[in-house]
């Protein structure tokens, strides 16, 4: 398979989709020490393969292609610190980044939310002016892993995770994954949005129901789908 030639196309569909506008927003495919990613500021329409920026995963150093996103380190930093991972997405959709603007965790109210994470989706703390200064996109990264080690959350459960002031960024065992979980991230932000504009605080889903939708597509025993 080309994984330059899906980088191109992932990034494509994140425009095709809505979850980005201009050029806010990337995917990055991991390929053993190589990584593929979206070069920086160019726009989607203009975006040729040859354009994708080959980077080494060990270094950071440029191998081949035009110069990286500006958020390179924040996913080479992911991938050191979720080695089970083999994509990620970053965003600035709609809905999701409303929430990570307004420092707000979004809670697991309804089983479409449940299938996709056990739980709520976190949000990172703020940087401190110094993180900003001295490796801002390196110390986004660690704000994330920071957190997920912190409060002990599952990153292959939690797939996303909102920065705060910022966007989202998610992941998953491949490109499909990655793209997946940020629409999908979109879509309950949005649902959880309206839900609480109709009644507001709206009440968490309860542990068994938030359980029983996340095993049966993800647990040992898990039934959803063709097997």
């Amino acid at each position: 398979m080309n994984l330059r030639s899906k980088c191109l196309e992932e990034n494509k569909r994140l425009s095709s989709s809505g979850l980005v506008v201009l050029t806010w927003g990337n995917i990055s495919i991991r390929q053993d020490d190589t990584i593929y990613i979206k070069p920086s500021g160019i726009k989607y329409s203009e975006m040729h393969e040859s354009d994708i920026s080959l980077v080494s995963l060990t270094t950071g150093e440029l191998i081949e292609g035009k110069k990286p996103s500006v958020d390179l380190k924040t996913h080479l930093h992911l991938y050191h610190h979720f080695p089970h991972i083999k994509s990620v997405a970053h965003t600035h959709s709609k809905f999701c980044t409303s929430f990570a603007q307004a420092g707000i965790p979004i809670e697991c109210i309804g089983t479409t939310h449940a299938d996709y994470f056990n739980g709520k989706i976190p949000l990172t703390s703020q940087l401190s002016p110094e993180q900003i200064e001295n490796d801002y996109e390196g110390n986004t990264g660690l704000q994330i892993t920071d957190l997920f080690r912190e409060k002990c959350i599952s990153p292959q459960a939690t797939p996303g995770v909102l920065v705060r002031g910022h966007g989202v960024f998610s992941w998953g065992k491949n490109y499909e994954d990655a793209f997946n979980h940020a629409y999908i991230m979109e879509q309950v932000a949005e649902m959880s949005f309206y839900s609480n504009t109709l009644s507001n605080p709206v009440e968490p889903l309860p542990s068994y129901i938030l359980n029983k939708h996340y095993e049966r597509k993800h647990g040992d025993k898990a039934y959803y789908g063709q097997r």
